[in-house]
This record gives structure tokens, C-alpha cells and sequence, in this order.
């Protein structure tokens, strides 16, 4: 089964608040700190945490894919060898 990929409703309404923000003045200043560049570089960073975390997940489930296809293989073999030797032992 594969795991739940992360949304963030606090990214969403970051977005919405500084595309609003813009509309105001693209180069808000609120203090030395809090500046629209701020805010933006600041959503930009969590977006791209996202978009790590939720590659992460995709690999971790195609590695899980791949260690239950192998287990399956392994435990086939095992099965199919453990067979033919009783087979030639008899």
C-alpha cells in the first residue's frame, strides 16, 4: 500500500496570503525581517520540503515493492528446491 503523500493547508494559505500581499505592494516591508522576499523564500522552502518528503515516500514504496517481489521470488525457490530434493531423496 502506498503512503499518504503530504499536503500542507499552512502552504496554501501562505500562497493565497502573499499573492494577496503582492497585489498590495510586490515589495512589502512590514520590518527589517518581515519582507514579501522573506515570506516568498520562506513558502518556497516548505514547498520544496514537500516535494522531498513526498519523493522520499515514493522511493521508500518502490523499495518496498521491489523487497516483497524478491521475498516472494525467494520464497518460490525455496519451495520449488525444498520439493525437488524430497522428490530425489524418496
Amino acid at each position: 500500500m502506498a503512503r499518504q503523500k503530504r499536503g500542507s493547508q499552512i502552504l496554501v494559505q501562505a500562497e493565497q496570503r502573499a499573492a494577496g500581499l503582492t497585489t498590495i505592494d510586490p515589495n512589502l516591508t512590514l520590518s527589517d525581517e518581515s519582507t514579501l522576499s522573506n515570506y516568498s523564500k520562506l513558502i518556497q522552502k516548505l514547498r520544496t520540503q514537500i516535494d522531498t518528503y513526498n519523493a522520499t515516500l515514493s522511493t521508500l514504496d518502490e523499495l518496498t515493492r521491489d523487497i516483497k517481489a524478491t521475498e516472494t521470488l525467494l520464497t518460490r525457490s525455496f519451495r520449488t528446491n525444498a520439493r525437488r530434493s524430497r522428490c530425489q531423496i524418496r
